[in-house]
């Protein structure tokens, strides 16, 4: 890449922001229609979602003007909208949220404010905005003979995010690969800790919400992986400490010859401890929990 291009990126990246804010005074022709989103979706009390509103003109283009609407919440004791679009959910109850901007309404975003369900296997995976975990760990490069390369791996909880009408935490995960950032949503419900792939069509149970040894249970949309809890008692030892009682769950995916294992030990209050990738007997990755920070 030459200087040129670099500062070609580079001044695309800070007018992007720009480009994208603008709205309101200036347009070349009249807003006609905004519609804001998301659109439907039910929410925890504490859940905080970012709006966003797009404008329509009479050209046929379109800006987002979240910045610029009048934001408004049909019940500011059920939840909030702030000006930046975002919105937070206080106590139960249905709200409607909606902006405006130069005498033109949005469409109304319908939303259900619930309490938090009993939520067993939340310790086991703490979900707030800007916890973070940190690792370290090792990748085995398979070949004539086997490499072993050090790793780091960070997972810090962005923040949250409507898919298919219900809350998400969105969780970035970054190594030590130069690989772009990896994005996931995880949640808690009743029936354990679930998390749903950016390209996943349903989401995926990684921990049930009463850990017993024994318990099995499948991938919905891919019968060859399935999950076990072979413990609740495992001491891990990691670079953060030593934890006792600790869960760990084997993922087993039959569709590779010899089978895939992934080991997750969590450990309640704290999260994923350690991690361990396995095809057949020979060890692929490992990540030992370094730190934890809450609510950096």
């Amino acid at each position: 890449m030459t200087r040129m291009q670099l500062g070609l990126i580079i001044a695309a990246t800070i007018a992007l922001p720009l480009i994208l804010g603008c709205g309101g005074g200036g347009d070349p022709s009249p807003l006609t229609s905004i519609t804001v989103s998301p659109d439907t979706f039910t929410a925890r009390v504490g859940d905080e979602v970012y709006f966003t509103a797009s404008g329509k003109y009479a050209d046929n283009t379109e800006r987002y003007v979240t910045r610029q609407v009048a934001w408004n919440s049909s019940a500011p004791g059920t939840a909030t909208v702030s000006n930046l679009g975002l919105f937070s959910a206080l106590t139960p109850g249905p709200v409607n949220i909606s902006a405006s901007l130069a005498g033109i309404s949005s469409n109304v975003a319908n939303v259900t404010v619930v309490p938090v369900p009993a939520l067993p296997s939340a310790s086991y995976m703490p979900l707030a905005l800007n916890n973070q975990w940190s690792y370290t760990g090792t990748a085995v490069t398979t070949g004539i003979a086997n490499t072993a390369q050090t790793t780091t791996l960070t997972v810090l909880v962005s923040g949250q995010v409507v898919r298919d009408g219900t809350v998400w935490y969105e969780l970035i995960a970054r190594g030590t690969t130069g690989a772009a950032p990896n994005h996931v949503y995880w949640r808690h419900d009743p029936e354990g800790l679930v998390r749903w792939d950016v390209n996943g069509t349903v989401p995926v149970k990684f921990l049930d919400a009463y850990p017993q040894v024994g318990m099995t249970w499948a991938d919905p949309e891919d019968p060859a992986i399935t999950f076990e809890v072979v413990s609740t008692t495992e001491q891990v030892i990691v670079p953060a400490g030593t934890y006792d009682n600790c869960v760990r769950v084997v993922e087993t995916d039959t569709y590779w010859d010899p089978p895939d294992y992934k080991h997750a030990w969590y450990k309640a209050g704290v999260g994923l401890v350690q991690t361990r990738h396995y095809a057949g007997k020979d060890l692929v990755s490992e990540q030992r929990l370094k730190r934890v920070d809450w609510g950096l």
